[in-house]
């Protein structure tokens, strides 16, 4: 009986501990699981100098800023070895045109020395100074400078970086900077190169970038099986190698790129992956493609060597390489979108979706990612450009879908800038000089082709043939400022109209574009004439009060003006308080006006409506390019800058520079959207229209403005 006993409650024993190991087990597989589900690995793929590494350091930089002191170390030696390689490469470059002299000779057996000696020598610590002293020199003779000017074409991205840097990176007290780590090569271990991007979502992403230097395609099934299931292949394409050539291997690289992602597209273990065909250099491809045919590299190749017909020729070729039906592939540019679809695509491939992460992910995920990007071009921008404050906006069809503020508005009593902060518009208020024009063209109070005489009674003979056609556009042949313009002299409005009246046209209107302020300075007291209301009263009640532009006005420096932002010069090295003008200046309408990021949201939405102009051809002949005598044409409209981006569509923007302040708007009306910046820093190397464009281009890659003669000559 005791026995019976003892056994039954044994058998309820290893029962429950059965169960129990069970559920262990279950806990563990659901660990395992749920461990898998959130660690995700992204192959970062493409052939040597493709791009790929670079990335991969700025993942690193990003997620794990904080270097060790080895690691500083190994970073500066890196850097040391890539300009050891820039000059060598220049070296290598001239002897296969045999320009190379005997002192070049020389020089060769000079370069493997002192590489030879910096390899035993540097441990990370500064070079040598007859090291550096010999770089130095080398890098200064006129010979190799000249062949460099002439044939830098033929050296690669990161040569250009190092061998514009050489001088500061061979200082004694040089410390490497983010971008230095970034452009220099790295080195990795068993043939593999790992980044952790630990997301706040809890996601972590394994970036992997398998290194080599031979070719892909002889070399991929030896690694390719590593990453089976792979949710996410990144393969990056240099763009401007189709006319290269690699002497030690015997390929092009472009040929090369594209047999490596045929490799991939076949790969049976990555049929379920999906692909971003990330098109890299492409402001490089864009320069040489005038002058350096694509035929060389696609014989059968009929169209114009020009950026979008040649760049849609060589995706063309990578498109037809996927015969995969079950593969996707997306096709991005890199830069900084790059980041945003690697978080996009590893989110998504948590999710489980085989469509586009986009289509997914919930969106307060997909706008920290943009932020995280839009920061790092912001804080760039100021840290390198000394802007104190800068407020930004993106928009779509009048509403904001991002904004932020960064810095000071007031750097004496550090002020931070708020959304609700007063920029200055500069030359950004000539838009609404030209919105009030079009507004009494369609009240029938003026046309476009009237002589300004009509309104100018005691106007100059020479301005007989000046139209009002002509100041919008600039092509009135008046000077931006006239030279006996004293900005600090205490003017009244009718002084100012005889100063323009007394200074000589430059040109016979409509022959030429040259921006002039006088033109539109004589818009606003056209205004005034036709309507017997002072320009800024009636930009007021007619533009900001029916739009809602609650706090927008003029400038006036007596007001009190809540909110208000200082403007700030650069001068001998240091921020210093704008100069101060008279304030006749500030009412002016060629832009005086006071706005904030609420105001320019408003202005938005009145850009798609009717509200202020009632026909679209009003809008249309707002942002027409200018015809110029003899049947010519030029890329501005009334107020508006007009370009066009590499997708085809239109960008209609422009710029504001005044008293401590530049502003830039940006809109592409096809894609409903507008970047529109503040910043409260006037100097010449404040460049807010690249700021603005590298917003955009993170939303959009395909919105890059396309690159033209006429643009790069603006």
């Amino acid at each position: 009986m005791g026995n019976t006993v003892r056994a039954k409650l044994f058998k309820i024993r290893e029962k429950k501990k059965a169960k129990q190991h069970s559920r262990w087990i279950d806990r563990q597989i659901q660990s395992d699981l749920t461990k898998k589900k959130s660690e995700i690995k992204c192959l970062v793929s493409g052939i040597y100098g493709s791009g790929k590494t670079t990335l991969i350091h700025h993942m690193d930089l990003i997620y794990n800023p904080n270097l060790l002191n080895e690691e500083i170390l190994e970073c500066r030696k890196r850097i040391y070895m890539e300009v050891f390689r820039s000059l060598i490469a220049i070296i290598q470059e001239m002897k296969k045109d045999q320009c190379l002299k005997l002192k070049f000779l020389s020089y060769s057996y000079l370069l493997d020395n002192l590489l030879w000696h910096a390899n035993l020598s540097n441990n990370g610590c500064k070079l040598p100074s007859e090291i550096s002293n010999a770089l130095k020199r080398l890098w200064s003779d006129v010979d190799i400078k000249i062949w460099y000017k002439q044939h830098k074409d033929r050296l690669d991205s990161c040569h250009h970086f190092f061998l514009k840097r050489l001088m500061e990176i061979l200082n004694d007290n040089y410390t490497p900077v983010e971008q230095d780590i970034l452009h220099a090569g790295n080195t990795t271990k068993n043939n593999l190169n790992e980044v952790k991007c630990q997301l706040d979502t809890g996601i972590t992403i394994w970036l992997i970038d398998v290194y080599t230097k031979l070719s892909y395609t002889s070399n991929a099934n030896r690694w390719l099986n590593y990453f089976i299931d792979a949710p996410a292949i990144i393969n990056i394409v240099d763009l401007s190698c189709y006319d290269q050539v690699d002497h030690e291997n015997g390929y092009n690289p472009m040929q090369e790129s594209i047999a490596y992602f045929h490799s991939l597209c076949r790969a049976q273990w990555l049929r379920e992956s999906t692909i971003f065909l990330c098109l890299n250099k492409k402001d490089i491809f864009a320069s040489k493609i005038t002058h350096s045919s694509l035929r060389g590299c696609f014989p059968d190749y009929t169209g114009r060597d020009e950026y979008h017909e040649a760049s849609q020729h060589i995706l063309s070729q990578f498109l037809q390489m996927n015969t995969n039906e079950h593969m996707e592939t997306m096709i991005k540019d890199t830069h900084r979108i790059l980041l945003l679809a690697i978080i996009l695509l590893a989110i998504d491939a948590i999710n489980g979706s085989k469509h586009h992460a986009s289509q997914t992910i919930k969106s307060t995920k997909q706008d920290h990612a943009i932020e995280f990007m839009i920061d790092e071009v912001i804080n760039t921008a100021m840290k390198t450009q000394k802007i104190p404050g800068v407020a930004l906006g993106v928009f779509r069809r009048g509403e904001i879908i991002f904004s932020k503020v960064y810095g000071y508005s007031n750097l004496e009593h550090e002020v931070p800038v708020k959304l609700e902060t007063m920029f200055q518009s500069g030359s950004v208020g000539k838009q609404f000089t030209s919105m009030a024009i079009m507004m009494l063209v369609e009240h029938e109070k003026l046309q476009l082709d009237d002589k300004i005489q009509k309104y100018f009674h005691d106007a100059p003979i020479e301005w007989a043939n000046i139209t009002i056609r002509n100041l919008l556009t600039h092509t009135s042949g008046m000077v931006s400022y006239s030279p006996d313009l004293n900005f600090q002299q205490a003017y009244t409005e009718d002084d100012v109209y005889n100063i323009i009246k007394s200074t000589t046209l430059i040109y016979q209107p409509g022959q030429q574009f040259s921006y002039s302020n006088f033109g539109y300075i004589m818009l606003g007291f056209l205004i005034q004439r036709v309507t017997n209301q002072s320009y800024a009263n009636f930009i007021h009640e007619h533009i900001f009060r029916p739009l809602g532009m609650k706090t927008a006005r003029i400038i006036n420096e007596t007001s009190i003006i809540p909110n208000r932002a200082s403007g700030y010069v650069f001068i001998d090295d240091h921020i210093i308080n704008q100069p101060w003008v008279s304030p006749i200046f500030n009412t002016m309408a060629d832009g005086s006006f006071y706005f904030n990021i609420y105001d320019m949201v408003k202005w938005d939405e009145a850009l798609y409506s009717d509200v202020l102009l009632k026909r679209q051809a009003s809008f249309d002949e707002m942002w027409s390019p200018v015809k110029l005598n003899g049947n010519i044409t030029y890329e501005y409209g009334f107020g508006w800058s007009l370009l066009e981006a590499i997708n085809g569509m239109r960008i209609i923007e422009h710029g504001g520079s005044w008293q401590g302040f530049r502003t830039m708007i940006v809109r592409v009306p096809e894609d409903e959207r507008t970047v529109f910046l503040f910043t409260n820093m006037n100097r010449p190397t404040v460049d807010v229209r690249k700021i603005a464009h590298d917003v955009l281009h993170i939303y959009n890659a395909q919105l890059a403005v396309k690159p033209t003669f006429d643009y790069q000559s603006q």
